[in-house]
């Protein structure tokens, strides 16, 4: 797949060829795309259908997952080298920027995106109080942002130590 080959190399530790995956436009939003896509499932297992708030919530963040999947799709991560316009194989990838192997990389992105999954579904909650008038959203939404935030800010400062 032109993906791998373009941010992987045979030569790098395995922690980095995975991190890779992130590297890219397509692979950050297939990895927000899942993180979306579990906090839907994950607001199911959780809550389950409880009520029409709740279920309301569910199939939002569902929506909202299944839109960065089609804009993931769009942009198409799972084309073939020579269909990228490569013309002979290669035998190796054109490897990771050199700035991003770092240990910090490793966990800056998902410190950032991992947030913004959970946090679609106190947009949810909002988008649902402000259709149908449900005062729950703020009791539903407090424990999730509050675990973002944390998230996040722990992302932010990994992101200052892959600049440093």
């Amino acid at each position: 797949m032109h993906y791998v080959w373009q941010y992987t190399s045979i030569d790098l530790p395995l922690i980095y060829k995975i991190s890779a995956f992130w590297t890219g436009q397509e692979g950050s939003l297939l990895f927000l795309s899942w993180t979306i896509l579990i906090m839907a499932l994950w607001i199911s297992q959780r809550h389950g259908s409880e009520d029409s708030f709740h279920r309301r919530v569910q199939i939002l963040v569902l929506l909202i997952g299944l839109v960065f999947l089609s804009i993931t799709i769009i942009l198409s991560p799972f084309i073939s080298t020579l269909d990228a316009g490569i013309t002979e194989l290669p035998e190796d990838g054109a490897g990771l920027n050199p700035l991003l192997v770092n240990k910090w990389m490793i966990l800056h992105p998902p410190g950032i995106f991992v947030p913004y999954g959970i946090l679609v579904s106190c947009i949810a909650a909002a988008i649902v109080h402000l259709v149908y008038g449900n005062r729950e959203w703020e009791e539903f939404s407090r424990p999730y942002s509050r675990l973002a935030w944390i998230i996040l800010g722990a992302g932010i400062v990994s992101g200052e130590y892959v600049v440093v």
